[in-house]
């Protein structure tokens, strides 16, 4: 029976020395294992720790970009107001825009002017020689001075030939039809560029004073254009101006043939031309 026993103990001690062996062989086997992983998860690391970097990077460049800003709307400037053009005027004789003075000779302003012609000739019935007058009040047309004395581009004194009048109707014939050709140039044209000598206190002032002044510029008579002066003589008083202007020139100036009559000996190769105005002065305030 102890025999038995005995027997039974060996038994148990080699079962156990069995399954510690075996369980030692496995352990052996287990060790290399965890060896092999934790090498393999040191290998990681630093494949993890790279994408750790690279994500922080990444997240720190998004919150450095630039937050775009709304475009902020303009406010629209105010253009200054374009002052309008003024309108043309095509009447030689509208007043101007600006001017100080307006001296008007058109026959619905009541003032006073009346165009000569003086020619000195010798009549067969005559001893000595005398001036031939002719004359016309048809005249239109007005002068505009600036502030500076200076007469603006649309004054202008238009004068109609065609209506000239002498003491002898066979000489206004012959003018009409030979030296003037009223038919063909029925008008006078004076264009006025310059007023020299001009003092405009001298046509503003209420005072009483004698003036003397040249008023230059183009004068058209029988189709020719000649610049030309007219010598001014005046008495200036309360807003008006009284006086005469001349001027003289041979017929061929301007294309003209000296007058030939019958009773006509001889005709002197000069006209001299004349205004005889008293008109008032209007004043822009």
């Amino acid at each position: 029976m102890i025999k038995n026993f005995h027997s039974k103990i060996m038994i148990l001690l080699l079962l156990f020395a069995l399954v510690f062996a075996i369980s030692c062989g496995n352990s052996e086997e287990i060790v290399p294992n965890i060896e092999e992983n934790k090498q393999e998860i040191q290998a990681n690391i630093p494949e993890v720790e790279e994408y750790k970097a690279e994500e922080y990077k990444a997240e720190e460049y998004k919150a450095e970009e630039p937050v775009a800003e709304e475009p902020v709307a303009e406010e629209p400037v105010a253009e200054e107001p374009t002052a309008p053009k003024a309108e043309e005027n095509d009447s030689s004789t509208a007043k101007t825009t600006g001017n100080l003075i307006q001296i008007d000779f058109n026959s619905d302003s009541d003032n006073y002017i009346r165009a000569n012609y003086r020619v000195t000739e010798q009549l067969a019935r005559l001893s000595y020689p005398i001036d031939a007058v002719g004359y016309t009040q048809e005249i239109s047309g007005s002068i505009f001075i600036d502030e500076k004395g200076k007469p603006t581009s649309d004054s202008k004194i238009h004068i109609d030939l065609s209506s000239l009048k002498s003491d002898e109707s066979r000489r206004d014939d012959y003018l009409s039809g030979n030296s003037l050709e009223t038919n063909k140039f029925p008008d006078a044209y004076f264009l006025v560029k310059d007023l020299k000598n001009l003092d405009l206190t001298d046509l503003t002032s209420l005072a009483q004073s004698e003036i003397k002044f040249q008023m230059v510029g183009d004068l058209t008579i029988h189709g020719v254009t000649k610049s030309k002066i007219w010598d001014v003589v005046a008495q200036t008083e309360l807003g008006s101006i009284k006086g005469n202007a001349s001027m003289s020139f041979p017929f061929s100036d301007f294309g003209m043939k000296i007058p030939s009559l019958f009773f006509i000996i001889s005709v002197e190769d000069n006209i001299q031309l004349e205004l005889d105005f008293n008109i008032s002065v209007s004043v822009d305030a």
